[in-house]
């Protein structure tokens, strides 16, 4: 994920963390460093994601075993068809 951060009023920094979520079998290089259609896809639903927020592919909300909100169908770079993102929520 990104972040981007900001002071608050005490000094302290405020994290706001965007993520994206993807589902699959990444191909992994002898040197550990993972690559391939689902590291990307994860990548890109995370450029698209704002502060604060997490995105997930469809296949995350498929695997999930809690429900996910439907986002959006995003056109993504390097896809193409229209990826559908889903909204990840906190748990508390």
């Amino acid at each position: 994920g990104a972040f981007e951060n900001g002071r608050l009023h005490d000094g302290r920094v405020a994290l706001r963390i965007r993520a994206g979520l993807a589902f699959g079998s990444p191909i992994s290089r002898s040197d550990g460093d993972l690559f391939g259609m689902t590291v990307i896809e994860a990548g890109r639903l995370c450029d698209a994601a704002s502060p604060g927020t997490a995105l997930a592919s469809a296949s995350v909300a498929a695997a999930s075993a809690r429900p996910l909100a439907f986002h959006a169908r995003l056109d993504l770079k390097g896809f193409d068809v229209a990826v559908e993102a889903y909204s990840v929520e906190s748990v508390h």
